[in-house]
């Protein structure tokens, strides 16, 4: 296997397809990928979904965003840290995504926004 620089490796980003502030989120990340990246799928394509992360169910993919690449499959704020990696726009926000304490506080922020996340749409 090659081992390539954490922000060449290519990732994949599973979102809700059926979520407003997914697609949206998805739109903005694609604008940002400069460099292409970044590969979009709907989660709720459970073959493209079973391809990427085997393991995740469609209420996983509902509850927080997914990023797979040759490492594994990422979740939540950690998935952010990922795509954050993988598009330097965005590396000047590794520094407070891996702070200390700052996993705990963003997990809870990020559940929040995930939780309400129909309500987030409409900001």
């Amino acid at each position: 296997m090659v081992r390539r620089e954490p922000w060449l490796r290519p990732r994949v980003v599973l979102l809700d397809g059926r979520c407003p502030l997914c697609l949206r989120t998805g739109r903005i990340l694609r604008a940002l990928d400069v460099f292409d990246r970044l590969t979009f799928v709907d989660a709720n394509d459970a073959v493209e979904r079973v391809r990427y992360a085997p393991n995740a169910t469609l209420d996983d993919v509902r509850r927080e965003i997914l990023v797979a690449d040759d490492c594994g499959v990422y979740a939540g704020i950690a998935a952010f840290r990922a795509i954050a990696r993988a598009i330097p726009l965005l590396w000047p926000l590794l520094p407070l995504l891996r702070a200390p304490g700052a996993g705990a506080l963003s997990q809870r922020i990020y559940a929040f926004v995930a939780r309400h996340r129909r309500l987030c749409a409409g900001m």
